[in-house]
């Protein structure tokens, strides 16, 4: 019993001792004399006085989804502003010169991205520390994220320039009671972590004030604006340099002997390649309702002329192969054969000359064939030179 009892009070001793070991910090004198019934929902101003609220932006990354047409945008935002609650004289209090307080210790702005693309209501900003100072200032920096709305016009992809904006305002708080304004470098891009797809080429930042149909009083936004270049070797490779290949095989094509079957051949593989291009576009690109990309449009365009030039390949070695041609008729052998027109398209090409060597004269119908082959080099040719104007058409209005 004796040993009981010498334990207790053993025990309340020490834990007597331990009471009086903690002594609080000027730091702990200085939070508790602040923070003393502070209420964290009232803005710490006179309700006749407006809250001044700096703001600024350090963008470390920044992506765009064409599927979504949404920006994401990764950055500390910079806020600065007054409480008077938070005064101090440092002298009463060793000197101290600045506070760390929690992110919920103190009154914030409710500062809303207007055009945020987020599928529910989320805190855009981190619970980072504030930073409190003798004079009341208050300077917060959260690392945020932004998922916005950006209307994309993809008609030049892949080398298309999009302009975003960050639309950043207060909730409740009109102009009257919290009045905005840009910090003295409102965009930093010195911390930008570069994209491997796109580039910001301009940035630049504009101060609204709007008065809406729910309300009198004006309420103010303080708007962002970046200006993202796409880098675009990628997409030079997979799909502007195929647009080459694709114009020579249908221009070699018409170069074959007319009853080349090959012709045939190319112009399928053709077909097939840009079918394949426009299946791989479709999954790349967003369906735009206002406007497509001029490539894709050039592709389709491209498919239009591979259909005609399949049909012209088809006639082409029809008449070449077939024997026993009736006579060319007379007006179409006076137009295409006996002028300057097989003279300047199919400069006496060499299946003619062929043709006109292995056919003996006399023989009509053998004759009639060496006609056919002529006509169907010349129209050969001639759909040659309109293809090679047709192209050079589509390319200065798709690419120049």
């Amino acid at each position: 019993m004796k040993v009981f009892v010498i334990l207790c009070c053993a025990f309340a001793v020490a834990l007597g001792a331990s009471n009086t070991l903690w002594n609080d910090t000027d730091l702990d004198t200085l939070r508790n004399a602040l923070l003393k019934d502070y209420d964290t929902h009232v803005r710490p101003s006179n309700s006749k006085t407006t809250t001044d609220l700096w703001v600024g932006m350090t963008v470390l990354h920044m992506e765009i989804i064409e599927a979504t047409s949404t920006l994401e945008t990764h950055a500390w935002l910079k806020m600065n502003w007054t409480d008077v609650k938070m005064k101090w004289e440092p002298a009463k209090f060793n000197g101290i010169d600045n506070m760390r307080l929690s992110a919920d210790d103190v009154w914030q702005p409710d500062l809303t991205v207007y055009n945020s693309a987020e599928d529910k209501i989320v805190d855009h900003y981190a619970k980072t520390n504030k930073i409190a100072y003798p004079s009341g200032a208050v300077l917060w920096v959260p690392t945020s994220k932004f998922k916005t709305y950006c209307s994309l016009n993809l008609k030049m992809w892949p080398f298309d320039q999009q302009k975003c904006e960050i639309k950043l305002g207060s909730w409740t708080y009109d102009a009257n009671q919290l009045k905005l304004r840009l910090s003295d470098d409102p965009v930093e891009l010195k911390h930008y972590y570069k994209n491997q797809e796109w580039v910001i080429v301009d940035s630049s930042v504009e101060h609204h004030q709007t008065k809406y149909d729910c309300c009198v009083e004006p309420y103010e936004d303080i708007t962002f604006y970046f200006t993202l270049s796409r880098r675009s070797p990628m997409y030079k490779a997979i799909a502007v340099v195929p647009t080459i290949a694709i114009v020579f095989m249908v221009l070699i094509a018409f170069w074959l002997p007319p009853d080349a079957g090959e012709k045939l051949i190319l112009n399928g593989f053709a077909c097939v390649l840009v079918c394949v291009l426009l299946i791989y576009f479709s999954q790349l690109l967003p369906v735009m309702s206002e406007t497509s990309p001029l490539i894709v449009s050039f592709y389709s365009q491209t498919l239009y002329l591979l259909s005609a030039s399949l049909i012209i390949s088809a006639f082409v070695i029809n008449i070449s192969r077939k024997k026993g041609h009736k006579a060319l008729p007379s007006f179409i052998k006076t137009i295409f054969l006996d002028n300057f027109v097989e003279t300047v398209f199919a400069c006496k090409s060499k299946a003619a000359e062929k043709a006109e060597h292995t056919v003996e004269d006399g023989n009509a119908g053998e004759n009639a064939t060496k006609d056919w082959i002529r006509f169907a080099v010349v129209i050969d040719r001639i759909a040659f030179v309109v293809y090679v104007i047709i192209f050079i058409c589509m390319g200065f209005f798709h690419f120049v």
